[in-house]
């Protein structure tokens, strides 16, 4: 797999218009809202997602606040 998209649950509308408007076809997984407010499960949960993916060259982070 090329790329991934990896974002917050937050902003899943806004992300899906952009894939949608800029014709992205990397898949996109997306973690459950409110992870950023604890670090320590926000990288425990990241960390869950890379270790399923297994080989990826790029991964796109796409998190609101």
């Amino acid at each position: 797999m090329e790329n991934i998209i990896i974002s917050c649950r937050t902003i899943q509308t806004e992300v899906n218009d952009a894939i949608h408007r800029n014709q992205v076809k990397d898949p996109v997984v997306y973690l459950e809202s409110g992870l950023h407010n604890d670090p320590a499960l926000l990288r425990e949960e990241l960390q869950k997602v890379l270790d399923r993916l297994g080989n990826v060259h790029r991964v796109l982070l796409v998190m609101g606040f």
